[in-house]
């Protein structure tokens, strides 16, 4: 299975999504592939429309957005819709960017509104010693977990030992563990991570771990939570070309193997070991000046409610909602509607429910428009 994919040839895009390549003109000159879709003209009669960047995670492409581009170009006055191949993977060059949230944080006044999905964000963390003067009761109250890391040792000394997905990632040998044999390997190893993460999966009953109601749980109770989870490795195995697809799905499958069998996952890996790392010397006074600094910007979150990514940071969705996202004092924030689980669905959620996806879209780019 050796299929390779030219971007402008990619099956299941629709006509009105464009596929091309834009050099940025930031110190790296990074080469990006994105996917891109503009309002129907005979609709929507302006020449210059909002943009609204879809980011992908891992392990997916600008390709996952397919199903929702067109309709969400084409809601309220028109949007022009930007998908990129993110830093590492697909047709975009190989260096590793800053996440979403840090990006608003930093610059909000290059962002109307924010919608964060999977993963909730719990804000900068503190990075040098100090005291918790100045901090208020909420925050503190809902401080997120110890570090994957301190997770990560905390799994190895179990019996049986587990290993923590995030600190494994960062390992010199996932890229090669992953990719395996590639071809019909790789192909039944993506399909059965895709499953697993899935609300398919009927053991996917996503809820807030014990830890997570704890204003400061230790590693080990951590740890505890962690190891009643299903072991990761082995649902993959057991679930590998089980589960029949329609037609569109495998043309999907077979693109992303394609993709990475070419590429492979040090691009996307390098994520991982970049927030595992500790910043540079000369930049942690910076970041630490951004500490416990709130969202400025109209904020959403959509997630299946049949995704782990939810929770498997105990304590990031109370403290994204409550502290980082507070709509107390402040104009912006993020509405308790705005919070949105959708049922069935996994960590896939704009492929496995695009029409739901669309839907919360759409209202919530209508009040932001409103404001």
């Amino acid at each position: 299975m050796n299929t390779t994919f030219e971007p402008g040839e990619l099956p299941g895009l629709a006509p009105q999504i464009t596929s091309r390549y834009i050099t940025l003109s930031d110190r790296d000159g990074l080469n990006v592939h994105i996917l891109e879709v503009l309002p129907d003209t005979n609709t929507h009669s302006s020449t210059s429309y909002p943009l609204i960047l879809l980011l992908h995670g891992f392990p997916e492409l600008a390709y996952s957005w397919r199903k929702i581009m067109v309709p969400l170009a084409n809601s309220h006055a028109g949007y022009r819709i930007v998908a990129p191949d993110l830093r590492g993977y697909g047709r975009t060059t190989t260096k590793v960017g800053p996440g979403t949230g840090y990006c608003v944080v930093v610059h909000p006044g290059l962002f109307a509104s924010v919608v964060f999905m999977s993963a909730p964000f719990g804000g900068v963390a503190n990075l040098l010693p100090a005291s918790s003067d100045g901090v208020d009761d909420r925050a503190k109250e809902c401080s997120v977990a110890p570090s994957a890391s301190g997770i990560a040792t905390a799994l190895t000394a179990l019996q049986p030992p587990r290993k923590h997905y995030a600190k494994y990632f960062a390992t010199p040998s996932a890229n090669a563990d992953i990719l395996g044999q590639g071809g019909k390997a790789l192909h039944e190893f993506l399909d059965g991570y895709f499953h697993m993460k899935s609300g398919a999966w009927h053991e996917n009953d996503a809820h807030p771990l014990p830890s997570a109601f704890s204003p400061s749980p230790s590693i080990g109770k951590l740890a505890k939570d962690f190891a009643a989870l299903p072991d990761m490795s082995a649902v993959i195995a057991r679930h590998v070309r089980i589960t029949p697809k329609d037609s569109n799905e495998e043309v999907a499958a077979r693109i992303y193997a394609a993709e990475f069998a070419r590429t492979g996952f040090q691009g996307g890996l390098n994520y991982y070991r970049s927030r595992l790392s500790p910043p540079p010397p000369e930049h942690i006074a910076q970041l630490d000046a951004l500490a416990g600094r709130r969202m400025d910007v109209p904020a959403a979150f959509i997630a299946g409610a049949r995704d782990w990514g939810v929770y498997q940071t105990p304590g990031a969705e109370r403290k994204m909602r409550e502290v980082v996202c507070s709509r107390e004092g402040s104009k912006h924030g993020m509405e308790t509607e705005d919070f949105v689980l959708i049922e069935g669905a996994g960590h896939w959620v704009q492929q496995e429910a695009p029409g739901r996806v669309l839907q919360e879209l759409v209202r919530f780019l209508g009040k932001v428009e409103d404001l």
